[in-house]
């Protein structure tokens, strides 16, 4: 969605881990920022007064958690994640899957409800909300919409843009940060009680974007481990080039 959005405006795409990383008075004077960082007033008004307008992009919960799941263990520098805010993802390694004991202990965390609660801390005075999946479903139509309510208009020809940044090359351009890209693979992966029981535990995560919670119901342990570890053997086999 970053490289879209940036691609289409033909501003710089910068990241960073912390706001103390950047030289703000040194920026550039268009140019998208992505950091995961909590909203506060004193926060959000730095920001604004720099010009920035705030986009909140929203995943699915159970979709980010298995996101974080596949991602930490070959990023150390995940723990940086809100300065290491009520822990870490130490816990998770290449051989934990979405049924083991790790995982659930992390989805039930205060780690992982402190790293969903940032999307909903800023979702309220944000200018937009891009969710992952409506995207995915309508990435033309669900540009033009946060173009519009962002007040800005394409420098660049919007379908050269989507067809640049293609899920499958994105997945070539960064191998190990781009994954399946795929809304809902959840429901292939966590078992519904567990579900259910994140659900409960990181309710305003869901309820801030309308999320839903309907697993299948007839997803077992078993299949959900050999689902996860097709889908693990599936990347290994893949060309990083």
């Amino acid at each position: 969605m970053r490289r879209v959005l940036t691609g289409v405006l033909r501003i710089p795409n910068w990241a960073a881990w912390l706001p103390q990383e950047i030289a703000w008075d040194r920026l550039p004077p268009d140019l998208s920022m992505a950091m995961h960082w909590r909203r506060s007033a004193a926060f959000e008004g730095f920001l604004r007064e720099r010009g920035f307008r705030v986009l909140v992009t929203a995943r699915h919960p159970l979709d980010v958690l298995l996101s974080i799941l596949q991602y930490a263990p070959g990023e150390p520098d995940a723990n940086r994640w809100i300065a290491g805010e009520c822990g870490d993802e130490r816990s998770l390694t290449f051989e934990t899957t979405p049924v083991d004991a790790a995982f659930v202990q992390y989805a039930l965390s205060w780690r992982a409800s402190a790293l969903l609660d940032v999307s909903v801390g800023w979702a309220a005075t944000s200018d937009a909300v891009l969710r992952y999946g409506d995207f995915v479903r309508d990435a033309k139509g669900e540009l033009a919409l946060v173009l519009r309510m962002l007040g800005l208009e394409p420098e660049d020809d919007v379908d050269a843009v989507l067809e640049r940044f293609s899920p499958e090359s994105t997945r070539r351009i960064t191998p190990g940060h781009f994954w399946q890209g795929t809304p809902d693979l959840w429901k292939r992966l966590i078992v519904p009680q567990l579900a259910y029981a994140i659900r409960d535990r990181h309710r305003a995560a869901f309820d801030a974007f309308g999320f839903a919670c309907d697993p299948d119901p007839n997803l077992t342990e078993a299949q959900a481990r050999a689902n996860w570890l097709a889908l693990v053997a599936q990347r290994a086999a893949k060309p990083s080039g």
